[in-house]
């Protein structure tokens, strides 16, 4: 088991983190994977270095900057698993729950340096007073994880 559930679940966050987290423009270092792909710090071999897969090219991270990856996304489908099952959540409001998971998410983004989400719908920032809501986006090549102004005229359900 995972912090996150099963072995299975944690493999998956593993691809999603493959997927979408590894810069698009790398140094040699980090292509060789001397460097981590996200901080640059010289790794050894060891329970502090992630191997990203054989996909990636051999390309690692250190182990604070991949749980930092997981934390975000653990948050994230804590939120949304939740605004999902919540009557409330789902109508367009946002219980204290969500408020709560939508804390703790974008607290873990801000230390991986996301920036201020925005609004899938309509492309605006969303401020700390506005409903949000999560929701999963799939694109052609990869899961991309989105956010909503809970009563956006633009959303696409």
């Amino acid at each position: 088991m995972t912090a996150f559930g099963t072995n299975q679940t944690a493999a998956r966050l593993h691809d999603l983190i493959v997927q979408t987290e590894i810069p698009l423009r790398l140094i040699p270092e980090q292509q060789s994977g001397i460097s981590c792909v996200w901080c640059l710090n010289p790794l050894y071999d060891g329970p502090e270095t992630v191997a990203l897969d054989e996909a990636s090219r051999g390309l690692r991270g250190c182990a604070r900057c991949y749980t930092a990856r997981v934390e975000t996304l653990e948050t994230y489908y804590a939120w949304l698993n939740h605004c999902s099952a919540c009557p409330y959540c789902r109508d367009g409001g946002a219980c204290t729950v969500s408020f709560g998971y939508r804390a703790l998410h974008q607290d873990a983004a801000r230390v991986i340096g996301r920036p201020p989400p925005l609004c899938s719908g309509c492309f605006a920032e969303v401020q700390a007073d506005e409903v949000l809501i999560p929701k999963l986006r799939e694109g052609s090549s990869a899961t991309h994880l989105s956010y909503f102004h809970a009563r956006c005229p633009r959303r696409r359900r």
